[in-house]
């Protein structure tokens, strides 16, 4: 379930548009190609580790529960963080 779950996720496009973008916004404008791909391999690991986290809590029955029951309050609030990010790298390139 877990590689299943991690597969997905790092296929989103939606995940890789906002990984993209924290990375060019991150990489110096001279960044080397070995430094783009340990950027790149850091965001993997990280996701990894999270996932790994995520899975290990949740799968305890009252952590799970305790999660669906708030899982839209978790979904608007990052949402709307992930949406305040976006706008933050749009208002600095303008």
């Amino acid at each position: 379930m877990f590689r299943k779950g991690l597969s997905t996720t790092m296929a989103n496009p939606k995940a890789a548009l906002y990984y993209a973008s924290a990375l060019s916004s991150a990489a110096p404008e001279n960044a080397s190609f070995l430094l783009l791909c340990l950027m790149v391999a850091t965001v993997v690991v990280v996701a990894v580790l999270w996932f790994s986290v995520v899975v290990s809590i949740l799968t305890a029955p009252r952590a799970g529960q305790a999660f669906r029951r708030f899982k839209v309050y978790f979904e608007s609030v990052f949402g709307l963080l992930l949406l305040a990010f976006g706008l933050k790298q749009l208002m600095s390139r303008v």
